[in-house]
């Protein structure tokens, strides 16, 4: 059997996207299940480029809180401090017009505790305000991924392993089909000591969708897996690829460097030092050791202990 799946813009009627998929008809349902995981996973970089090409030209004051948020995700997923920042008041609009607006709660929990994370935000403040809006977003609509999502990081935060796993599980079990939760739970699983086990979550988030909006994140949990497994080699191969990809994103220099740290690499560690340095001016041991996700001691020790090979004094 082959069955043919195509993405087309009824607007515009432009070709968005196609897959052909073959198997054996006495495995139908196998098929059928296959097939949905890969339409999900795959046109979700598609639509939420076309959707943001289409509300790119509106100013920000007309746009309503659905258009609010298709324009926070996409900032979202350029991992950056200006992208980042520029989400807070798309955000902070659609919940002002619609309040309990649950995606929106969320993603503005999830968007504060990473650029707390990347050193822009102070820690406590983050906390305090993603606590606050994953409660509002889950009393709104308990079956939206992002308020587990948001959970999560927070759970990161206070370094708590059982937490951050039963959030990224939920929002996994809500959306089986959200290569972004499954990167997510590899993370996961690289924070919480598992490396073995993180490796297996962010390949099948990329089987899922190789061409995934967030794909610059994806190369950085593999770069935080391998760190945590103590492959600096690889560790250090994918956070250079998650900076080629969203060379705004901090936290995969400060991964990049301790690996090259770790390696005597003292040319890659110089490099990436500085460009670390370029976008978080005050990086010092203490901030990574007091913020970093890492659960076990000797994860964190081993981040302080690249740093310090590295050069950062």
């Amino acid at each position: 059997m082959r069955v043919t799946a195509q993405l087309i813009d009824a607007a515009s009627e432009a070709h968005l996207w196609a897959e052909r998929y073959d198997g054996d008809l006495g495995d139908i349902f196998v098929i059928q299940d296959e097939i949905t995981a890969s339409v999900v996973g795959r046109i979700g970089p598609e639509l939420l480029a076309a959707e943001h090409a289409r509300e790119s030209p509106k100013p920000h004051h007309g746009l309503d809180a659905w258009e609010c948020v298709v324009r926070a995700v996409f900032l979202c997923s350029q991992l950056s401090e200006e992208s980042s920042r520029k989400m807070l008041p798309l955000l902070d609009r659609a919940i002002g017009l619609a309040p309990d607006y649950a995606q929106a709660l969320a993603m503005k929990g999830w968007i504060t505790m990473w650029r707390a994370f990347q050193g822009w935000e102070d820690m406590g403040y983050a906390l305090a305000l993603a606590r606050n809006v994953v409660q509002q977003a889950i009393a709104a609509d308990d079956k939206e991924p992002w308020a587990y999502l948001a959970q999560m990081m927070t759970a990161y935060a206070t370094r708590d392993d059982v937490l951050a796993m039963a959030a990224v599980s939920q929002a996994v079990a809500i959306n089986p089909n959200s290569a972004f939760a499954h990167g997510q739970l590899g993370l996961a699983h690289a924070n919480g000591g598992r490396a073995a086990e993180a490796i297996p979550c962010i390949d099948y988030a990329l089987r899922l969708s190789p061409r995934e909006a967030f794909l610059g994140d994806f190369q950085f949990y593999y770069a935080m897996a391998y760190f945590q497994g103590a492959n600096y080699q690889l560790g250090l191969s994918y956070a250079r690829e998650a900076h080629r990809l969203r060379s705004g994103h901090a936290y995969p220099l400060v991964i990049g460097t301790v690996c090259a740290g770790l390696l005597d690499n003292q040319e890659a560690a110089t490099d990436l030092l500085g460009r670390l340095k370029s976008l978080v001016s005050d990086i010092s041991w203490d901030w990574v050791g007091a913020t970093s996700g890492f659960v076990r001691a000797e994860d964190r020790a081993r981040l302080i202990e690249g740093l310090a090979r590295a050069g950062l004094n």
